[in-house]
């Protein structure tokens, strides 16, 4: 049993590690460390956003094709970067910090 308790919480722990590290390192700079400030004080705080929202614009400003508040340049150039699978897990992580 503690094994089987062990199994399913270090994954928890690793994904929100990743999209914690990330949202630290790139997001937090405009967006505050909770995702609770408006980018350039234009922008909805990322954290009142659903899942889907977050995943959507996020993956729209990785295309190139979002540009949203006139922020769509900067988005894009810091999206680009991600992986499809890190929008996954920052989508998760930050309709959480509520």
């Amino acid at each position: 049993m503690k094994k089987l308790l062990l199994l399913t919480t270090v994954p928890i722990f690793l994904f929100a590690a990743s999209a914690q590290s990330i949202v630290s390192r790139v997001c937090s700079e405009c967006h505050g460390i909770k995702m609770n400030e408006s980018g350039m004080g234009v922008s909805q705080a990322p954290n009142s956003l659903s899942q889907s929202e977050i995943s959507n614009a996020l993956k729209g400003y990785k295309k190139g094709r979002r540009s949203e508040y006139g922020m769509g340049s900067t988005m894009t150039e810091k999206a680009s970067r991600l992986t499809y699978d890190e929008i996954e897990e920052l989508s998760k992580y930050i309709s959480k910090l509520r």
